[in-house]
């Protein structure tokens, strides 16, 4: 984050452990909503919803979630997904949607001093090193984020993390996480 020029003053841990976002997704919407209301914040990037990684999905779900328990209030957020990784057929994609007609894309291109950044950025998750070394130097892709139903899987159903140990295993574990977290934010009834 210093590197990205952010004050260590503006960061917020809100103390999920990695893997286990999923089950802690109306938790995290709360904090979130708390959040962006108490900053005054109306512009927000999260994730995009699309089966790589069960952590990742878990912030689209909450952010969005945020989002919706704001408007209830007359708050609005302009919410924009970024993608990192997702599963085609037998291959890992990288920074690339889904294929999404209501919801247009846009393209930044990163001049040379944002490249730089950005490369030393990356550099600095050594842990991820061989993940990262798939993403683009030179573009950030965003998109207004639609109104996903997390309780209908990402990505055609392909999920990236059901070939790896990242927390969850099956799709099927994500929907009732998901719905149970909503159901529990009261964006979504409980089913008879």
């Amino acid at each position: 984050m210093r590197v990205a020029g952010v004050d260590e003053t503006s960061l917020i841990q809100i103390g999920v452990p990695d893997q286990d976002a999923a089950r802690h997704i109306a938790d995290m919407a709360r904090v979130l909503a708390g959040v962006i209301a108490a900053k005054g914040i109306h512009c927000a990037i999260t994730h995009a919803y699309e089966g790589g990684h069960p952590d990742h999905d878990a912030v689209a779900c909450a952010a969005a979630a945020s989002c919706r328990l704001l408007e209830r209030s007359g708050y609005r957020v302009s919410l924009y997904e970024m993608p990192l990784y997702r599963q085609d057929g037998n291959r890992e994609l990288h920074q690339t949607f889904a294929l999404n007609e209501a919801a247009p894309e846009l393209a930044l291109f990163l001049d040379a001093d944002a490249q730089a950044r950005k490369r030393r950025m990356l550099a600095g998750y050594l842990t991820q090193r061989h993940t990262l070394s798939g993403f683009a130097i030179e573009t950030e892709r965003f998109r207004p984020m639609p109104r996903h139903d997390f309780t209908v899987l990402p990505n055609n159903g392909a999920l990236l993390y059901e070939r790896h140990d990242w927390g969850l295993r099956t799709g099927a574990e994500w929907k009732a996480l998901a719905a149970q977290a909503l159901i529990e934010l009261d964006l979504i009834e409980r089913p008879i």
